[in-house]
């Protein structure tokens, strides 16, 4: 949406914002301030951080593991993933695409 202008839920072109500048802290006192792009139509919605912010979650963000089940197989290669807006190969712990800067 950010990027596109388009609305990924329901192809809506009225995006308003940003909107918004919810704080959120991160160790040793750095911060990030989000701001929201929302579709005028259906009401969805996405935060972006600011170009500060993104800076101090590269410096001080703790990275997000994803939960695994005891029941998965580790034996078994991860499955190749694409982005599902763009498009583009992405690796399985990918959140954010690279690309086009979606949400995946």
């Amino acid at each position: 949406m950010k990027n596109s202008g388009v609305c990924p839920k329901c192809g809506c072109t009225r995006i308003v914002g940003p909107h918004g500048g919810i704080l959120v802290n991160l160790r040793l006192f750095a911060t990030v301030r989000l701001q929201a792009l929302l579709c005028s139509e259906c009401g969805y919605t996405e935060w972006y951080s600011d170009k500060w912010g993104l800076k101090n979650i590269k410096r001080s963000g703790k990275i997000y593991e994803v939960p695994h089940s005891e029941t998965s197989q580790s034996s078994q290669p991860p499955e190749e993933r694409v982005c599902l807006f763009c498009n583009i190969p992405i690796q399985s712990d990918t959140v954010i695409c690279p690309e086009c800067g979606k949400n995946i």
